[in-house]
């Protein structure tokens, strides 16, 4: 072969080597295949239910995309375990029916709140028939729907703590301060306050040496701090108090005055409906009250008196003075709340102080605030209050009788408890939805366990990184051969061309 051949040849291999390795790793590879997953998590309370649809793709940022109440709470009908199933197996499928595509198996998680936490207590085989039953029913569902990738997890009961944390997850999520914008300066996170009917949870981020939960959310590991408080919802508080008043009329009275009631108001409630009531337990373990008769009925009247409404939920909530009183009391927390930190407080909080016309303007309050706005609203009379229940009770009269009870309620826990000072009750944000977003704790749990399952990686370039070096190298290195053939063979004939002029 001619030699002005071989340095094209040698040259023109030496470019596609060249070019041919670049495109193989650049332009293969690299693409993330888009996919959604899905997750249904169950909040199953005592008193009603919520079955929530979340959906994440690669990034793994939960969003809600459907949800259906279930008005009764799996404990509704006790023994009766196919009654409770076949309330809330309609609202499962709902949910299972909008599943369009997944890429892994789904999750279907159903954990149980304080509520059943407390019938637990006193009667696991119950709670556990009630598991039972509905994880068979989960399961038969998960037959009819082969096709879509159903995880069945046992159902169980939610540790205090661990609601509080997942509360926590979702405020910061929704509030776009997890993850992190700026991985190297990330926001400040928010604290959370829930209080539902059984039990009242805390959250905000610590140091490690401080914290009880560590979590690890979009590569980044959170610190928190949290309390649970069982037998500090707001209904069993109320439960307490009726208990204390019941208590020192001496029992036989069927007629109480309530100091922590609207003037005139009345509520009546059975012995039956007190005498097993775990958190009316006194010291001893028993419950003061059981040896009534079960069938006596109680008239609780409103005749409001701070300083008596005080003393009694100073039983509950100052710690000397529970533990005189009951065998359940609030874990304190100690070292107070970081003094600059905002808290989102929900549930029972945000009904509380929306419930009532003077604090519905406000999204955070004063100490002075709240104690005037307390103040105004307890003296009403309430037969006003029942006259103009829009304006008072935003139409819910029956949430309106347990008003003025719930705010006296609420500063003893957020003083004497969560220990907040004066100046950062105007830290307190009361809330029900953050950016249009429902407060709750399932997305944060489902955020939990969508940051568990497997990342999506990229695919691989068809070459490899020194492969393609290397077809590089070896390219170059065949250009520059080419060109010193090429100048060998035009270095020979130059002689020539000179003898012939």
């Amino acid at each position: 072969m001619a030699a002005p051949v071989i340095a094209i040849l040698v040259s023109l291999i030496g470019s596609l080597l060249i070019v041919v390795g670049i495109v193989l790793y650049t332009a293969t590879g690299g693409d993330v295949r888009h996919f959604n997953d899905y997750g249904i998590s169950i909040d199953a309370g005592s008193s009603h239910s919520g079955v929530f649809l979340y959906s994440w793709s690669e990034d793994k940022k939960v969003v809600q995309k459907a949800s259906c109440r279930v008005e009764n709470g799996i404990d509704d009908a006790e023994e009766d375990t196919d009654k409770t199933v076949s309330q809330l197996m309609p609202c499962v499928e709902q949910m299972i029916e909008k599943i369009k595509d997944a890429e892994h198996s789904i999750p279907v998680i159903l954990r149980a709140t304080a509520g059943m936490r407390l019938i637990n207590a006193r009667n696991k085989a119950l709670v556990e028939k009630i598991f039972n039953a509905i994880y068979a029913g989960l399961n038969t569902l998960k037959n009819e729907y082969q096709k879509v990738p159903l995880e069945i997890e046992r159902p169980g009961l939610l540790p205090g703590e661990k609601e509080g944390l997942f509360a926590w997850i979702a405020a910061n999520f929704i509030s776009k301060i997890i993850p992190p914008k700026n991985r190297e300066k990330p926001d400040s996170t928010v604290g959370t306050l829930e209080m539902g009917g059984a039990s009242a949870q805390i959250a905000f981020e610590t140091s490690p040496q401080n914290a009880n939960q560590k979590v690890k959310l979009f590569d980044q590991t959170y610190h928190v701090k949290t309390y649970s408080n069982l037998c500090y919802g707001r209904d069993q508080a109320f439960n307490r108090l009726f208990s204390l008043l019941i208590q020192d009329s001496g029992n036989n009275k069927l007629q109480i005055k309530n100091p922590c009631g609207n003037p005139g108001v009345e509520d009546k409630i059975q012995a039956k409906d007190l005498l097993e009531e775990i958190c009316l337990n006194a010291p001893n373990g028993k419950n003061p009250l059981s040896a009534l008769p079960p069938e006596r009925e109680y008239t609780f009247i409103g005749e409001p008196n701070d300083s008596d409404c005080k003393k009694y939920v100073s039983k509950m909530t100052q710690i000397a003075e529970c533990n005189r009183t009951f065998e359940k009391c609030p874990t304190i927390n100690e070292g107070g709340v970081p003094n600059d930190e905002i808290f989102f407080a929900f549930s029972n909080y945000f009904r509380a102080t929306r419930g009532i016309p003077y604090l519905r303007d406000h999204d955070s309050l004063t100490l002075s605030q709240f104690l005037q706005a307390r103040e105004k609203f307890c003296s009403i009379e309430w037969k006003t209050i029942e006259n103009h229940a829009k304006r008072y009770c935003q139409n819910d009269a029956e949430n309106c009788k347990k008003l003025c009870f719930s705010l006296f309620f609420i500063e003893g826990t957020l003083n004497d408890i969560y220990k907040f000072t004066a100046d950062e009750w105007a830290n307190i944000k009361y809330v029900k939805k953050i950016n249009d977003t429902k407060m709750g704790w399932t997305l944060g749990q489902m955020l939990v366990a969508s940051n568990q399952m497997p990342g999506v990686k990229p695919k691989p370039p068809l070459l490899p990184a020194y492969g393609m070096v290397l077809m590089v190298l070896i390219g170059i290195i065949l250009l520059i051969l080419g060109a010193i053939i090429c100048r060998k063979v035009r270095s020979r004939r130059e002689p020539y061309g000179q003898a012939s002029v």
